[in-house]
């Protein structure tokens, strides 16, 4: 029987525009490459998976703050992202075999046909699946979190 896992009680949020009052959003500055947009880390007190919270509670979540699940669209987003949102450990959880490698969620999921699309509509186009990821269209993944604190 596969090993059941725990999805993080965290999720990355994006806006467009600072809309919240969020003192630990961070914005990708245009000056500096990025697309505009703000970012942070929220903790939820609903339980994922089995517990009872969903992919759609935590987009949920995001959208009653003026916000979205984070779409990592590029490489180089990928890398801001990681080292000034995701690189707080704290966002960061135990697989159940020592390793702390499970991470916030983002705005990936998976469609009734198999196919992956971001929550904001953005183009798909950009992935960096760990290896032996995303699986096939059968495999109960259905969303989308970061994995490995320093790897890919």
């Amino acid at each position: 029987m596969p090993m059941k896992m725990t999805v993080p009680l965290v999720m990355l949020v994006v806006w467009n525009t600072y809309t919240v009052t969020n003192a630990d959003a961070v914005q990708w500055r245009i000056e500096d490459g990025g697309n505009g947009h703000w970012y942070t880390a929220i903790s939820l007190d609903i339980g994922p998976g089995d517990s009872g919270g969903t992919h759609y509670q935590y987009l949920e979540a995001a959208r009653v703050i003026g916000g979205d699940l984070a779409s990592v669209t590029s490489a180089e987003e990928d890398t801001w992202l990681r080292s000034n949102v995701a690189s707080d450990e704290s966002l960061w959880r135990d697989n159940g075999n020592g390793c702390t490698c499970v991470g916030p969620m983002i705005g990936a999921f998976r469609d009734a046909e198999g196919n992956w699309t971001w929550t904001d509509d953005s183009e798909w186009g950009y992935e960096a699946w760990h290896p032996g990821n995303p699986g096939e269209p059968s495999d109960l993944a259905a969303c989308a979190i970061y994995w490995e604190r320093f790897g890919t």
